[in-house]
């Protein structure tokens, strides 16, 4: 059947205030009109206006076939119709687009569940635990129940992030290092694994602020590590010498790797400030600062062995005296009880 071509409408028509139609879905309109009507379209945006004019008297040939329309159609009218979605179907499709995205979290968690039972299910290589009973202090302190757990959770961290040398070569030493850092604070929480950290890159010594590490006079080099923000968001560098530095065999007050997993600890909640929320009670924030700025009186009096930079700001306070509690508790006990109790209670744990 082949439709009337559209002619301009040279008539005056009565605008009749007919409802919108909401439809389900599109409204499909096939026209079979005589020779001496009318149709005009217009559309704009996402309303379409069909306007049709009919003679005062129907010739009995006019049909038309429409679904969910109006049941008027009256001579000279105009009809106007709405494509809307109805407030139901716009819910479904909302539903569904959440039970999309829902699903698709779903399967995202249920790989990673996958793939750290496979991860864990592999013999740790007794390699890296050797490397472990050389140099961290803190596995060797473990029982053996606890030192299982620790190797089963460098095994998952060293298969979840990326650990890259830049212009320096690396080698298991090296990574197992790397995670023992990162597991060190955490110990008490087994689950954690540093979800805002993808990459770990090891600079062949320290840098300055524009990540330089060439040797040349006047040139300023005091980084040694450091986590990144903005477009570096997820990334932590680390000077390869102090890392090995850390994990000698010897007690420290400084480990550059405990050191930049604080600062990733304190920032779970967005903010790097010296008040890791993840592991403090709201009840504890208060005696917590007010015991930093007793601790930081201290050392700008020189009646402190706290290194100087944590006076730089409160994160680097936690960050500081975390490093020295975890590398060389005993020392840190004695000379600092107050602080020590508090550390405890933070972390979670009694070195």
């Amino acid at each position: 059947m082949q439709l009337p071509s559209v002619q301009r409408d040279k008539h005056q028509g009565i605008n009749l205030p007919i409802p919108a139609v909401r439809t389900t879905a599109h409204v499909v309109m096939v026209f079979a009109l005589p020779e001496n009507s009318v149709i005009k379209m217009k559309y704009c945006g996402r309303q379409a206006r069909w306007q049709k004019l009919m003679p005062p008297r129907c010739c009995g040939n006019c049909t038309y076939r429409r679904t969910v329309m109006p049941n008027y159609m009256t001579p000279k009218s105009y009809l106007n119709i709405n494509f809307m979605f109805p407030h139901y179907s716009k819910l479904l499709i909302l539903l569904i687009i959440l039970a999309a995205f829902g699903a698709m979290i779903y399967l995202i968690f249920i790989r990673k569940v996958q793939k750290s039972k496979h991860i864990l299910a592999q013999p740790f290589p007794e390699s890296w635990r050797t490397i472990l009973n050389e140099h961290v202090k803190f596995y060797c302190d473990l029982e053996d129940g606890q030192k299982a757990g620790f190797e089963k959770r460098v095994q998952l961290f060293l298969a979840t992030k990326k650990i890259e040398p830049i212009e320096t070569e690396i080698n298991d030493s090296i990574k197992i290092m790397v995670a023992a850092s990162a597991i060190i604070p955490m110990f008490a929480f087994p689950e954690y694994n540093y979800p805002n950290l993808r990459e770990i890159l090891i600079y062949p010594n320290s840098f300055d602020e524009k990540f330089q590490t060439q040797r040349f006079e006047g040139h300023k080099e005091f980084i040694i590590g450091m986590v990144g923000n903005r477009f570096m968001n997820g990334t932590m560098i680390i000077s390869k010498p102090d890392l090995i530095n850390a994990y000698d065999g010897t007690k420290h007050k400084n480990n550059v790797g405990v050191h930049e997993f604080i600062h990733l600890i304190d920032n779970v909640d967005g903010t790097t400030d010296g008040i890791p929320e993840i592991l403090m009670k709201h009840a504890y924030v208060a005696p917590w600062l007010h015991i930093i700025k007793e601790e930081m009186s201290r050392i700008q009096q020189g009646r402190s062995d706290i290194s100087p930079y944590a006076l730089t700001s409160n994160a680097e306070f936690l960050a500081v005296v975390s490093e020295y509690f975890f590398d060389n508790l005993e020392n840190f006990k004695i000379k600092h009880p107050n602080l020590y109790n508090y550390l405890i209670t933070i972390f979670h744990q009694n070195p």
